[in-house]
């Protein structure tokens, strides 16, 4: 046989394992390092702007209208929509693993069909895909940038053009945002009472703000001998330039930009600004590509910082903000710890059960050469090393060593009895590669199913069950070719055994004559171990009701985050008085190292949201919890904001607040808003939801013009005409670009904000009418105060209401949802429904998919060992320990308070295979005693005798195996 070969030639073996070290090594230098794996865009988004228009005109004649189109797509789960004033936002959620690409293809298409339907002004829509890996933290680095002499326009302007272009070019970045910035503009500050004097309207602005600056190629003229470009001069980039313009020319008379308002070189807009540590300030956030390593990305973004400080303009200070990827360097050095501690621990085991160290060589160097091998495995699949890879490599030791120990542990057995090594390595070879075999193949295989059920689980733990099963099948292989090789070069005969070694075995020994005694009584009382096993499975069926259960834990990350939501009509001022005392909140916080805090910033919930962070000294990283229960407890009582504190959370395609309800409708939203209100108020009294907060809120005012649509006609107003005025005046269009020294900038007509504080203001703008003459708009519009909600969501189709929030301390995501789903039923009437969204969706699926995951690998293990056993019986007895080993993990958890969630739930699915091994061990074992002619008592005994030491051996090792995960 093959085997006997490799243990003739151990250069063989020897040769196998140097080709494991080759490709390994350059395998593992080449995996990039994440923190989790990477996991596949799901989503898509479908946003369309229509400036001017109401939420309410969002929803009915756009909204609506493409929800219908794209609601029949292969793979939707869910669609949910926001509708804002003047734009359309709706996100398409499918199944995890629906081929997005071609639906993209899809969705293009069938948009395409719509766009004629759209009411006029309606811009294209723009549609992509979601990345999931980045909603997290929306950046790998943040970078901020101070300084107390400076603008944050300048700022901005140096970041803008010369610092972001530099980010950009280091390998793996793919965006960088800039978080409380403002950009430079030409502003032109309108007067309508000029204006109106003058004869001069809106539209006439924009129409000389474009006919006076253009972009364009004169074109060429051609001699003889040469070619000349020719260019015309119509750009202007000054201040006097844009002051000059002529609007309007009144026999002979101009009339130009400054006499009826004046041009200011300015900022798009006052609407945002950041602070870092107290000053105000401009930050980068740094994303990194998909396929990047994000670490080493991050690493090169902040090698690169000392250059750009040092081009800045001068008292610019630019310094590392957040480097959030030092935390996942932190959790991939914390598993590296454990791999090494795990090694010690199997170490320490094997050297107990054999006493000898030649014995113990032989299985421990499966364990870098099956690491590596499997390192090759995950290169050719695209995996990375995160936090579940290395999880699977320190969980893979216990087991990588199995194999080699129960060839190892047979072979020393029948040295003992008197064979040279190189025979007992043969007879033992021959006798177990079946079982190895199959005991590695139900390990491995038990883990296979977990890839091919689809949902969130799988997405995220396709790389940890596939590095387990590679890293298994090269132990295997390991223990069939080379680790008989070593036993017959490296143990000794008995004669030759060392001390420790021959009491080693004398304890063995006497422990399986004591277990042989102890098995002889319990099988002559059949009826007690079945009433045993019942009585544990019933009280294994009563637990799991008790135990909670969970999607994962949050782990700490040093980032404590506050969310502040302002009424709807917040502006930034409102933010920045009502969030100024967040500042002596964090500086009263002795374990903080750093904080900053963005006022409406878009990315955080644009002008009515602050949202602020603290960053904790390394050593306090432990007490975030308690920490953040201070922080929270401070925050609460903030006037002016309802504010709430949150860990930050890192899972891929989770939202920062775990926890996301969706109650539907199809009744009115002023319904809506009377039964959201009874159900926060609901969640105030109940600990295990907290930072609860809705962005549907009622209360937002609301000027409605309507327009005299009779006197307009009369007087040859149109209505399109004032909608523009109304657009120019109160809103921000922007009506051109100009170029200065090679960048580009919007050119943005307004009238000053001291002329838009209040509606009364009204009776100052005009518009022309057929006559020529200008008429103040109040004569032609109606004033009506109401209020209405801020957005308008839609979920499936239906008019919905979304409730974030956060988990209490001591509760659990499943509490949470139970408490939800009971308030529903016994207070909710039956005409509204509900959904969740996000980690929320994501937990009530992950229990039913590892549930699948679990009965498949049943089902491969059970068909597996009918083919090794050759019937349908024996593996009944195998399989019998595996219920009684989940009984025995769910005892723990309950003991030790430990939820039910992904992770434990891999861990169940884990004992499949572990348990089965055992069994199949005796059962084999078992079967030649009956071959041999001994009864089927007897060879019960004899069976589970021979395996006892192996038994306890691989057991033991797996178990101090993942103790440094715990500990």
């Amino acid at each position: 046989m093959i085997i006997q070969r490799f243990i003739q030639k151990p250069i063989l073996s020897v040769c196998l394992c140097l080709l494991l070290l080759l490709f390994g090594l350059m395998a593992y230098k080449q995996l990039p390092s994440r923190h989790f794996p990477l996991l596949p865009a799901y989503e898509i988004s479908v946003t369309t702007v229509f400036p001017g228009a109401s939420a309410q005109v969002m929803e009915a004649f756009v909204t609506r209208p493409i929800q219908r189109i794209l609601s029949g797509l292969d793979g939707l789960d869910y669609i949910s929509a926001n509708d804002s004033a003047g734009e359309s936002d709706i996100v398409l959620s499918f199944f995890i693993g629906t081929d997005l690409d071609a639906l993209l293809a899809q969705v293009n298409s069938r948009m395409n069909s719509i766009l004629w339907q759209l009411p006029e002004g309606v811009h294209s829509p723009n549609i992509v895909k979601i990345d999931p890996n980045s909603a997290a933290t929306s950046g790998i680095v943040f970078i901020s940038s101070t300084s107390e002499t400076l603008s944050q326009e300048t700022i901005t302007e140096y970041l803008r053009n010369i610092a972001i272009p530099a980010l950009q070019e280091v390998a793996g970045v793919y965006e960088v945002t800039l978080l409380g910035g403002r950009e430079y503009a030409m502003r032109i500050w309108l007067e309508p009472h000029k204006m109106a004097a003058k004869g001069v309207g809106a539209t006439d602005i924009v129409s000389a703000l474009q006919d006076y600056n253009l972009r364009s190629t004169a074109g060429r003229v051609n001699s003889e001998w040469i070619t000349l470009e020719v260019s015309a001069n119509t750009n202007i980039s000054s201040v006097d330039d844009f002051d000059n313009i002529v609007i309007r020319n009144n026999g002979g008379h101009f009339v130009r930009i400054k006499d009826v308002g004046y041009s200011q070189f300015a900022s798009v807009d006052y609407t945002q600004g950041a602070i870092y540590d107290g000053s105000p300030a401009v930050i980068m956030a740094v994303s990194s590509s998909d396929k990047a390593n994000a670490i080493e990305t991050a690493d090169d973004v902040i090698s690169l910082l000392p250059l750009l400080q040092k081009k800045a303009p001068e008292g610019l200070k630019i310094e590392l903000n957040w480097n959030v990827t030092a935390f996942s360097q932190a959790v991939v050095d914390e598993v590296y710890k454990a791999f090494i501690e795990a090694i010690v621990c199997v170490f320490v085991v094997i050297c107990l059960f054999m006493g000898s160290l030649r014995a113990i060589s032989i299985p421990l160097v499966t364990v870098p050469f099956s690491i590596l091998g499997a390192a090759t495995g995950m290169f050719f699949m695209g995996y990375s090393l995160n936090s579940l890879t290395l999880l699977a490599w320190v969980l893979a030791i216990g087991l990588v060593v199995d194999d080699a120990i129960i060839l190892v542990e047979n072979t020393h057995r029948h040295i003992m009895q008197g064979m040279t090594p190189y025979n007992a390595a043969i007879k033992s070879a021959s006798e177990l590669r079946t079982a190895i075999m199959t005991i590695t193949l139900c390990i491995a295989i038990v883990f296979v199913p977990i890839a091919f059920v689809p949902g969130y689980t799988s997405a995220l733990f396709t790389e940890f069950a596939l590095t387990m099963s590679f890293v298994v099948i090269i132990s295997g292989l390991l223990a069939l070719f080379v680790s008989p090789a070593m036993c017959s070069q490296l143990l000794r005969m008995k004669d030759n055994e060392g001390r420790f070694t021959l009491y080693s075995e004398h304890i063995f020994k006497h422990l399986r004559v004591q277990y042989r005694r102890m098995l002889r009584v319990i099988l002559t009382m059949p009826w007690l171990v079945g009433l045993i096993f019942i009585g544990l499975m019933f009280g294994g069926v009563k637990l799991y009701d008790k135990i909670p259960t969970d999607l994962m834990q949050l782990e700490n990350t040093g980032a404590i985050n506050t969310l502040g939501l302002g009424p709807d009509n917040a502006n930034y001022e409102y933010l920045q008085k009502y969030s100024q005392p967040l500042t002596d909140i964090y500086q009263s916080i002795p374990e903080g190292r750093v904080w900053g805090m963005f006022n409406g910033v878009p990315a955080f919930g644009g002008a009515t949201n602050s949202m602020s962070f603290i960053l904790l000294k390394p050593e306090f990283l432990s007490q975030e919890d308690r920490i953040l229960a201070e922080v929270q407890e401070k925050v609460s009582e903030l006037g002016g904001l309802q504010a709430f504190s949150f860990k930050l959370n890192t899972v891929p395609g989770g939202e920062q607040q775990p926890l996301s309800f969706v109650l539907t409708t199809t009744g009115s939203y002023e319904a809506l808003s009377y039964q959201v209100d009874r159900l926060i108020t609901a969640l105030d009294n109940y600990p295990g939801i907290v930072s609860q907060s809705s962005t549907f809120r009622f209360d937002n005012p609301l000027l409605q013009l309507d327009i005299k649509r009779d006197k307009a006609a009369e007087l040859g107003v149109s209505v399109a005409s004032i909608n523009d005025t109304l657009n120019i005046f109160l809103g921000k269009p922007v009506a051109a670009f100009f170029e200065l020294e090679g960048y580009s900038y919007q050119v943005i007509p307004q009238v000053p904000r001291g002329l838009r504080m209040g509606f009364d203001n009204i009776q100052n703008m005009y518009v022309r009418t057929g006559s020529g003459e200008m008429i103040s708009l109040d004569n032609l519009v109606r004033v009506k105060e109401t209020v209405t909600p801020q957005s308008l969501e839609q979920f499936n189709q239906m008019r919905s209401a979304t409730i974030t929030a956060s988990i209490g301390n001591g509760y659990t995501m499943g509490q949470a949802v139970d408490f939800l789903e009971n308030y529903v039923a016994e207070h909710i009437p039956a005409s509204y429904s509900y959904g969740f969204t996000s980690q929320a969706r994501d937990f009530l699926r992950s229990g039913e998919q590892l549930s699948i995951a679990f009965s498949f690998a049943l089902m491969l293990i059970y068909i597996l060992l009918v083919m090794h056993f050759n019937s349908f019986v024996d593996p009944f007895i195998v399989m019998l320990s595996v219920p009684l080993a989940v009984v025995g993990a769910l005892y723990m958890m309950y003991l030790t308070d430990t939820s039910l969630n992904i992770y434990t739930r891999m861990g169940l699915i884990m004992l499949v295979g572990l348990t089965s091994k055992n069994g199949i061990l005796i059962v084999d074992f078992a079967n030649k005693k009956r071959l041999e002619g001994k009864s089927v008592r007897q060879a019960i005994i004899d069976g589970a005798a021979i395996r006892l030491r192996p038994v306890l051996m691989t057991a033991t090792a797996m178990v101090f195996g993942a103790l440094p995960l715990v500990v």
